[in-house]
């Protein structure tokens, strides 16, 4: 499933995240075919993400708009603005635990 090279597909729980870099070309419709249960945005570019984001958000399809969003940040901190967007943050991608608990909960309520 992976898309370019910069997107990353993590399994982790019964539950598949799309990392994504949201530099390089991203295309909504793949998330559209429900074979993701949430994305990670590499946080790079304050504008860049917002713009993911946004892209997200307003989506018309439930699936999409609704779907967990998780900001992945390496270095610094992340702008906290944008942060109230998403659904969580994490810094270290070999522990998924806490972004497959919240997806679990949100996934439940859809």
């Amino acid at each position: 499933m992976i898309k370019n090279s910069q997107d990353q597909q993590l399994i982790h729980d019964d539950l598949t995240f799309l990392k994504a870099d949201p530099l390089a070309s991203f295309d909504m419709k793949w998330l559209e075919d429900g074979e993701v249960d949430g994305v990670i945005i590499e946080y790079r570019k304050d504008l860049s993400v917002l713009e993911l984001i946004n892209d997200i958000r307003s989506h018309n399809n439930r699936e999409v708009y609704l779907m967990p969003v998780f900001l992945y940040k390496i270095h610094g901190q992340t702008n906290p603005a944008i942060s109230q967007l998403a659904d969580g943050e994490i810094t270290n991608l070999s522990n998924l635990n806490p972004i497959a608990d919240i997806t679990k909960k949100i996934k439940s309520r859809l």
